[in-house]
């Protein structure tokens, strides 16, 4: 995807006045430099031994080009809150005839399309990390209610444990059939939907667990689907940050809510309380969701609290990101920085919903299982890609200026062009 520019005036007057380099073409034949694009009144050996400038006095503005990075998943909500009457899709015993019978307008992949600056791939590999699953009897997609994909995950999950499942090789066709079976026990308002011609409730079912095994797992091939362990866990720690976000959680309190939601195949992959660094997140599952900050509780020292960053609400250009940031707190320290501008360069951890070219914070073999040969768990690696570091680095020397905390770290605070 090409990158494309905002043109933003930084300055004007009608008193301007620029200074242009003058380039000096080196002549082959007389092997000396060309200097006849230069002003007659210098003389030639200034004019081969020094720079010239030249100075161009009809100006009346500046501007200056800044990239416009795409938030692909900012984008696509907001096509889904501009086109999507029918709301997120929370189970089929929620329908209403409305969507079946053509009344309700949904969103297509065209809207994505004309309304999206990105290609096909992109913008399904996004609706798929929302998740958003394709309804193709209204060739249709709509966004799945939290609660109830976490809904299918556990039926999934459970279903696997009852019938001794191997968690990398989930079958999609015993999955869709669970996810059936436990619909009939809401029948009441799904038979109100037998005569619509575009219902079909096994179709509806198919591709919301396709959705979701494609959600927190890879594809094997087309009949079975391997399940990562750390999407499960981060999934549902973004959740409860995002339930706290205005107040914030403390970290510990954080973890035992967090462990007490989890799939109990999963719990290995928390590390002890005693293992957590608290006020480091970066290198961990939690990479990019939230920061820790310190407040007094009346113990000895100050405790550790957790708060989500929320990424949706603060725009898809740099500038509003770093507003967001320095807003949140006054000073950062390089690595968290990186943290929370990564994903503005298509690297998001996790979620590989952003780019087609995105690298997973974890090497794709560490993804694709979640324990080795003897049972032990995998170790996450991180490492972002060096174009990544090197284009948040020219950002922070832009917006940011480099200061030290109170402990002597290096730290970083806003620069007066963010005021």
């Amino acid at each position: 995807m090409d990158t494309r520019y905002l043109v933003k005036r930084i300055h004007t007057s009608n008193t301007m006045m620029a200074i242009k380099k003058e380039n000096r073409i080196y002549d082959e034949i007389n092997n000396d430099f060309d200097v006849s694009n230069t002003d007659n009144f210098v003389n030639d050996d200034l004019k081969k031994n020094s720079d010239i400038y030249k100075v161009i006095s009809n100006l009346d503005s500046v501007c200056e080009l800044e990239p416009i990075t795409l938030g692909i998943d900012a984008m696509i909500k907001n096509v889904f809150d501009k086109v999507d009457e029918t709301g997120e899709y929370r189970g089929p015993e929620f329908e209403k005839k409305e969507f079946y019978n053509g009344k309700l307008r949904c969103a297509s992949l065209g809207d994505f399309q004309h309304l999206v600056s990105a290609n096909d791939n992109t913008i399904k590999s996004c609706l798929n990390g929302i998740p958003a699953a394709y309804f193709p009897q209204q060739d249709a997609y709509r966004m799945l209610a939290k609660p109830y994909v976490v809904e299918i995950l556990q039926i999934i999950l459970a279903t696997s444990i009852e019938y001794d499942w191997d968690i990398d090789k989930i079958p999609l066709l015993g999955s869709i059939n669970s996810i059936y079976s436990d619909v009939h026990d809401n029948m009441e308002n799904i038979l109100k939907l037998a005569d619509q011609p575009n219902y079909s409730i096994l179709k509806d079912i198919s591709s919301v667990t396709e959705t979701v095994l494609e959600k927190f797992g890879y594809r094997n091939d087309t009949d079975t689907f391997s399940i990562n362990g750390y999407k499960v866990i981060r999934y549902y720690a973004k959740n409860i940050l995002e339930s706290y976000k205005d107040n914030g959680l403390m970290f510990y309190d954080f973890l035992t809510k967090w462990r007490a939601l989890l799939p109990p195949m999963f719990m290995k992959l928390i590390p002890s309380n005693s293992k957590w660094i608290a006020g480091d997140t970066t290198n961990s599952v939690l990479r990019g969701l939230g920061y820790i900050y310190y407040e007094n509780t009346g113990s000895a020292f100050p405790s550790p609290f957790i708060k989500y960053v929320d990424k949706m609400d603060n725009g898809n250009s740099i500038v509003d990101r770093l507003k967001m940031l320095f807003g949140l707190q006054s000073t950062w320290k390089h690595n968290e920085l990186v943290e929370h501008l990564e994903d503005l360069l298509g690297y998001s951890g996790f979620n590989s919903s952003n780019e087609v070219s995105q690298v997973p914070i974890a090497q794709e073999k560490d993804q694709k299982r979640n324990y080795d040969e003897t049972d032990n768990k995998i170790q996450l690696t991180f490492e972002v890609p060096k174009h990544v570091t090197k284009q948040v680095d020219r950002w922070i020397v832009k917006y940011a200026k480099k200061t030290k905390g109170a402990d002597g770290t290096v730290v970083y605070s806003k620069s007066t062009y963010l005021k």
